[in-house]
């Protein structure tokens, strides 16, 4: 038999929820907790008011960690996204001893494009193009104002630079009459081979980016091995 509602124990409820969906916990395990909050509801008005209040936040606070997740512009992951899931894949990466590569990528000479409505198409079509080399399982992430970065997970150095290469010929292929020919440089970095972290994981790709560029762009560069590196 239901207990009688007790507003107390509501209040620590709710407070634990919230506390759940700010530490970005995800929604799930939350949502889990909600339904045995309404089996244990039963009848009473006031149960289920409460558990229909606490489904509300929890559907609002999944939409305010996705939408603060995502670029405005391009409607790819932004750098917060794209940090977040890099360490969850790089921790994934430890425990089932797969590889794990992230790219980094730079428009070539995009700062001549300084119309911001012709800047914003042509970001949103290179985002399109970057999707549509990618795995449903794969992150493209715009984390600068021509810079972008790509996450694969379960992909080891030589599937990264065919990734990579496919991505690279994409953006050369576009047909951009306002911006004229645009290219793409890409630097390829994987865990373990490069990097014991995700924070390091994402300066190899930097780094090796960085080298693509001095070899005259429209490139891709792979980075040092780790023992070469350090």
């Amino acid at each position: 038999m239901p207990e009688p509602f007790d507003p107390a124990k509501a209040l620590a409820v709710a407070a634990e929820v919230a506390a759940d969906l700010t530490a970005e916990r995800g929604v799930a395990d939350t949502l889990e907790r909600i339904a045995a909050e309404r089996e244990a509801a039963g009848d009473a008005v006031e149960a289920r008011t409460f558990v229909s209040l606490l489904e509300s936040l929890a559907w609002l606070g999944e939409h305010a960690s996705t939408s603060a997740s995502l670029d405005e512009v391009t409607g790819l992951v932004n750098r917060r996204g794209f940090d977040t899931a890099l360490r969850q894949e790089v921790e994934r990466s430890y425990r089932t001893f797969q590889p794990v590569s992230a790219l980094a990528v730079g428009l070539d000479h995009f700062e001549r494009v300084t119309d911001a409505e012709v800047r914003d198409r042509a970001l949103r079509q290179v985002a399109d193009v970057l999707r549509g080399c990618l795995r449903q399982v794969d992150t493209a992430a715009r984390v600068g104002p021509a810079a972008f970065r790509i996450l694969l997970p379960n992909a080891g150095l030589d599937g990264a630079r065919e990734v990579a290469e496919r991505c690279r010929c994409a953006v050369a292929a576009l047909n951009l009459p306002e911006v004229g020919a645009l290219t793409a440089t890409f630097g390829v970095a994987t865990h373990p081979d490069h990097a014991a972290n995700s924070a390091g994981l994402a300066q190899a790709a930097d780094a090796a980016f960085q080298t693509g560029v001095r070899r005259g762009r429209n490139c891709v560069a792979a980075a040092l091995p780790l023992t070469d590196s350090e």
